[in-house]
């Protein structure tokens, strides 16, 4: 009785266990096909990226994880894996087999979203310093640079969404908010780079639409 009544309002009730309304499928083969838009130095961008769970994988502490096969994320021209476990408290990132990914490997594993998904609901996914960045991305002084990041994931509500594949109904509202602080090794200056990424979760359906600003000053 309780869990009906708490499953009456919006979100994931407090008093299931897991991902209740399937926000985020797992199920091998499942395939996303994306329209993306990218707007940077005046100009305009528009490609597309395709998602599919394409298989399970071990990682080298022995955990089993599901594979998510990107082809074009963030326009890049190049074919991506990430590789997460879902459980009943959270969905967890384990790496990825992108060798240009740097900051990866220095903060896995991480919590990507917590279960359940409670309107206003945050933690902190990422708080790490001490980090390194290459040289080549900061003042080239043959000296990698250090870095810290922060990431805050929160359920802001759930709404209705309206994308070219149609309208979803009661789609959770998740809004990341990372900064990261790169200090240059040659003077000293720090240079920080704020992210805002919003996103919106159908049931049953996963991601239908992301929304990401960058700032660098």
């Amino acid at each position: 009785t309780s869990f009906i009544a708490a499953s009456s309002s919006a979100g994931q009730s407090l008093q299931g266990l897991g991902d209740i309304g399937n926000y985020f499928p797992f199920d091998q083969g499942t395939t996303w096909v994306y329209q993306g838009t990218e707007q940077s130095g005046g100009q305009t961008t528009h490609y597309t990226n395709t998602i599919q769970i394409t298989g399970i994988d071990v990682t080298s502490n022995g955990r089993t994880t599901t594979v998510f096969r990107e082809t074009n994320s963030d326009d890049p021209g190049v074919t991506s894996e990430d590789y997460l476990v879902k459980d009943n408290q959270a969905i967890t990132n384990y790496g990825t087999n992108d060798i240009t990914d740097f900051l990866t490997p220095q903060v896995i594993p991480y919590r990507e979203y917590i279960f359940p998904l409670g309107i206003n609901s945050s933690f902190e996914a990422i708080n790490k310093s001490g980090l390194s960045w290459p040289d080549e991305y900061g003042d080239l002084d043959r000296i990698p640079e250090t870095m810290s990041l922060t990431a805050t994931v929160t359920v802001v509500g759930f709404e209705d969404i309206t994308v070219p594949a149609g309208t979803y109904t009661n789609a959770a509202k998740i809004v990341a908010n990372v900064t990261i602080s790169v200090i240059l090794s040659a003077d000293g200056a720090t240079v920080t780079e704020t992210i805002t990424s919003t996103e919106w979760y159908a049931p049953g359906v996963g991601l239908v639409k992301s929304v990401g600003v960058v700032q660098t000053t």
